[in-house]
């Protein structure tokens, strides 16, 4: 955990306290949490903390984990979602050898949850969806589901929304499955001079 979350700290600095919080949810072997909502205004690092955090799982747990990362804004309807969140997370690239298809032709729901069900079990996956808050712009179902994924496909699959918005504000339904909140705060004065003074003597070595 040390090694982790340090590296991604002397990156970032200032927000030790978030990636020990990803690293308690996704790093220490346990399975994920069904979904996990990470909110903050813009500028604040959670998109670029995830992307240095993810990598490196695999380096800190006993279960290899597959993970993707999405925009809600570009996956904007049902079909493209499902198929982008299935060929990242097997790596399949649509390409001209392969017609430019995705992994699978994915219509619906059903589809998409029997095809993410046949993945290997003895993986862990991660779906991070940013500007999550566009979900609420697709069919009613579909957020239903993203938070219940592990229990319809019996993976050990986490769903990841990151948005600038708090869940309240535009996911009102009751019903949904629970939800683990991270809140990303601004950044402080202090925080700012940390940074600067931290980017100053990179520069200078």
């Amino acid at each position: 955990m040390d090694q982790v979350v340090q590296v991604i700290s002397a990156k970032y600095p200032c927000r030790k306290a978030l990636i020990q919080k990803l690293y308690q949810l996704f790093g220490d072997g346990d399975p994920f949490p069904p979904a996990v909502y990470l909110y903050g205004h813009t500028s604040t690092g959670k998109s670029s903390i995830l992307q240095a955090f993810l990598p490196l799982l695999d380096s800190c747990s006993t279960t290899p984990t597959s993970w993707a990362i999405l925009s809600a804004i570009e996956c904007y309807t049902n079909k493209i979602l499902f198929e982008t969140i299935l060929n990242r997370l097997t790596g399949h690239i649509p390409c001209a050898a392969n017609g430019y298809a995705s992994l699978a032709s994915v219509d619906s729901m059903k589809d998409f949850v029997t095809q993410l069900a046949r993945l290997p079990p003895s993986r862990s996956y991660i779906v991070v969806l940013e500007n999550a808050e566009r979900v609420r712009d697709m069919d009613h179902n579909v957020l239903p589901m993203l938070l219940r994924l592990p229990e319809v496909t019996g993976l050990n699959v986490c769903v990841l929304l990151v948005s600038d918005l708090p869940f309240e504000k535009y996911f009102v339904r009751t019903g949904l499955a629970p939800v683990v909140k991270l809140f990303v705060a601004e950044y402080s004065k202090k925080d700012i001079l940390v940074i600067l003074m931290n980017d100053f003597e990179a520069v200078r070595e």
